[in-house]
């Protein structure tokens, strides 16, 4: 097992590179079933198919994977809960995607 910790601005690319590497019915998928994929702590976890990782496709897949968990940590001035945060910043990811692919 292989244990990795990033922070910061590294952590945040990882996971900006992590998120658009999945395929857009996959990213949906996570935020469709958001409160699967995050813990009471407010973790999210994903679990990606370790056959394919290693021929450079990142696609989710419950059976034998590959575990990733995000912590994030809670903005001090937020009303909204763990899952909220994480949904808003998944979706602005998403429109990141929707705006540097558009016409």
């Amino acid at each position: 097992m292989i244990d990795l910790s990033v922070r910061g601005g590294l952590a945040n690319s990882l996971f900006e590179h992590v998120w658009r590497s999945l395929t857009s019915f996959d990213r949906a998928s996570v935020l469709r079933e958001l409160d699967a994929h995050v813990d009471a702590g407010g973790a999210l976890h994903l679990r990606f198919d370790k056959e394919e990782a290693f021929r450079g496709i990142v696609k989710l897949k419950d059976q034998d994977p590959i575990k990733f968990q995000l912590s994030f940590r809670a903005r001090i001035k937020s009303d909204l809960g763990p899952n909220q945060e994480i949904k808003q910043f998944l979706e602005s990811l998403e429109t990141g995607l929707a705006t540097s692919t558009g016409p």
